[in-house]
């Protein structure tokens, strides 16, 4: 995996993901790639080669799994019309209304911003 200065690792960039594919591709095994890049290790190698296969692709910046979406300007105005008209509800309860795929802690956050 490369690094940065402070020697914490980064993301490989396209054009290096795509060195591993095509010496993967011309047969050399992950050992063999490791030992001739330098910078990547037999298992990263694997991890690309096993990524690529899957998906066929080595795109930057994909999707990657995580905490749900932030809700977008819409689903806060409809958070606070909720709140509004109900105002006994609970943030749970608000949060199953509304159908929002977030914890209620948020919702919360977020009455108090806009409050």
């Amino acid at each position: 995996m490369p690094t940065t200065e402070n020697g914490h690792y980064c993301e490989t960039t396209l054009e290096e993901r795509t060195w591993v594919i095509e010496l993967h591709a011309m047969g050399m095994n992950f050992k063999e790639i490791s030992d001739e890049l330098g910078w990547v290790s037999k298992d990263g190698a694997h991890k690309i080669c096993k990524r690529w296969n899957s998906s066929t692709r080595t795109q930057c910046n994909a999707k990657r799994p995580g905490h749900p979406q932030l809700p977008s300007e819409h689903d806060r105005r409809h958070i606070l019309r909720l709140s509004d008209n109900h105002p006994r509800m609970t943030l749970a309860e608000i949060t199953t209304e509304a159908g929002l795929n977030v914890y209620p802690h948020t919702i919360g956050k977020y009455l108090c911003e806009m409050n």
